[in-house]
């Protein structure tokens, strides 16, 4: 299910958007197994599943799979937190593997009291989230603007992000996560499509902060240092 440059140069175009359909198709059924069939994503059966799903896409760099639209999930655009409880056909995989990690801490939460009220998450999830996090930055330029699709690179961490301040609502979590997000590029260097990304994931990050009832400074300030570079 991993990229490999020794098979994917024998891959026609067809070849990698089936492979890609096959593996949406595994997430769509991890998903369903857990809405329909309450399947546990708590015991280490599951966690064994969350790393072989996430290896795939940190092999992708954490892109949305061929043919997906590459654009922020429905949650952030609608501003409506409530759809990660949902299953929605339009979702891309990798959304579905957030919805599948919000499922697994209300999982743990529900069967382990000492965090059912908590805004901490349990440390099972807190591992689960290690696997789903996109790392390193982007190297996004206006010399080398990114694709469309390599675009999704961003929308899928600002996503990250977005679950992961819900997922855990206290000041230190934002604060920490909002530092991770600054960095996915350099919004001097970028160009101006990529910079559109970024104000748009920052509004919507926004929005999720306020609605969690936490403080906006980190935001601001991120709005702050964004504003003057394009003042310049």
């Amino acid at each position: 299910l991993v990229n490999d440059s020794n098979i994917d140069t024998h891959l026609s175009k067809r070849g990698a958007r089936k492979r890609d359909q096959y593996f949406r198709v595994l997430v769509c059924r991890c998903l369903l197994l857990n809405f329909k069939w309450h399947w546990r994503l708590d015991v280490n059966e599951a966690a064994l599943i969350f790393n072989r799903l996430c290896g795939v896409f940190r092999d992708r760099r954490f892109a949305s799979l061929a043919g997906e639209p590459s654009d922020l999930p429905g949650f952030l655009r609608d501003n409506n937190i409530a759809l990660l409880e949902e299953k929605k056909s339009s979702d891309t995989a990798y959304t579905l593997l957030l919805k599948l990690v919000v499922r697994a801490a209300n999982d743990m939460r529900k069967n382990n009291p000492q965090y059912a009220q908590s805004k901490i998450v349990p440390p099972g999830i807190k591992k689960t989230l290690s696997l789903a996090m996109p790392l390193g930055s982007l190297s996004f330029t206006k010399e080398k603007p990114p694709s469309k699709h390599e675009l999704s690179m961003l929308y899928n961490r600002f996503s990250f992000v977005a679950v992961a301040i819900y997922l855990e609502p206290v000041e230190a979590n934002v604060k920490s996560r909002l530092a991770i997000a600054r960095r996915f590029v350099d919004f001097r260097k970028v160009d101006d499509e990529t910079r559109r990304a970024c104000i748009r994931g920052v509004m919507h990050l926004s929005i999720l902060i306020r609605h969690l009832g936490l403080a906006l400074d980190g935001v601001l300030e991120w709005l702050s240092d964004m504003t003057n570079i394009l003042i310049d």
